[in-house]
């Protein structure tokens, strides 16, 4: 039997300016417009993966996957970030390897840091920020440890990091821990010696992916996840594994998840996705093709709905 696919995508207010083609347009037209009432984009991952309790504890599976020690504790990612002001706020330009961080580095930034969150009594151990790698870093704390709920970097790259501003007083709380860090980090020699050879500061860190390890964590109907997003790649190894995102649409031997928002020009993921998963479909190559927006919108296209032959085509995804 054929494979049915899905693509995970950003919001479609992204393709305003994306003109369809004839057989897309038609074929969209036919399909059927599922509004999931459930928008953003853990929503989209959580139709595919189950974790139970259904915490957002990215944070915990990691760090099981890594060094296998997770146990009942509660666990957060504190991992080293670039931020750059301008003129509106500033924006979140770099994590993980693009930081190019050394192990040495990371050791220095993170004795410097320890002191911090133990004067704010996060946890009672003195070692509890650790890191298995060097863009990796780990809080330990006790289980039941309040938490805000925070942004996976992977989604906040690139964005107005004003729009993450929260006046809870959780939120404050981090608020004012990040400032006294981006203090120690300006100020270490180790961000001196990075510019030196033409490396991005080390000038914050990003908080993510709190909780304990949950029981279980399943893939929802068998479907597995593509994708170049770290912390997709998190889930999919937790449920059973997962595939990494091809360059272009390529055809699936099983049910698959391909999570484009890494793709960034949404013309790009029109012709290089959209048009040849539709094509498949319509040769019988596919048995079902879902669109699923973060918005909330999902399109579900089945080879049998050509014969919906007094619809009218959709002349764009917005």
């Amino acid at each position: 039997m054929a494979a049915a696919a899905c693509l995970l995508l950003p919001s479609r207010d992204r393709f305003e300016s994306i003109e369809l083609d004839a057989a897309l347009a038609r074929m969209l037209g036919r399909g059927d417009r599922i509004d999931t009432g459930d928008d953003g984009r853990r929503a989209q991952l959580r139709r595919f993966v189950r974790m139970t309790p259904a915490h957002w504890s990215l944070a915990a599976l990691s760090r099981q996957q890594e060094h296998g020690d997770a146990g009942d504790s509660a666990w957060l990612r504190v991992d080293p970030v670039h931020v750059r002001p301008d003129i509106n706020g500033a924006r979140l330009l770099g994590w993980g390897d693009g930081l190019q961080l050394s192990r040495e580095e990371a050791d220095a930034f993170v004795a410097a840091l320890r002191p911090l969150f133990g004067d704010a009594q996060l946890s009672s151990d003195t070692t509890a920020l650790d890191a298995t790698a060097p863009d990796h870093w780990y809080l330990r704390m006790a289980p039941g440890t309040p938490l805000p709920e925070f942004r996976d970097p992977a989604e906040a790259l690139g964005t107005d990091l004003g729009d993450d501003i929260d006046t809870t007083p959780q939120h404050r709380r981090w608020r004012t821990l990040e400032s006294e860090v981006q203090v120690v980090l300006h100020n270490h020699p180790a961000n001196q010696q990075r510019a030196r050879r033409g490396l991005p500061p080390v000038n914050s860190v990003w908080c993510w992916g709190g909780g304990v390890l949950p029981q279980s964590v399943v893939r929802v109907d068998g479907w597995t996840l593509a994708s170049r997003d770290p912390s997709v790649r998190i889930l999919a190894q937790a449920s059973g594994g997962g595939d990494e995102l091809p360059s272009a649409w390529t055809l699936p031997e099983r049910d698959t998840a391909f999570d484009l928002h890494r793709v960034v020009k949404p013309e790009a993921i029109a012709s290089d996705w959209l048009a040849p998963a539709a094509e498949a479909l319509r040769q019988g190559k596919l048995r079902l093709l879902v669109l699923d927006f973060a918005d909330g919108l999902r399109w579900r296209l089945e080879r049998q709905h050509k014969w919906r032959i007094l619809r009218r085509p959709i002349q764009t995804l917005s």
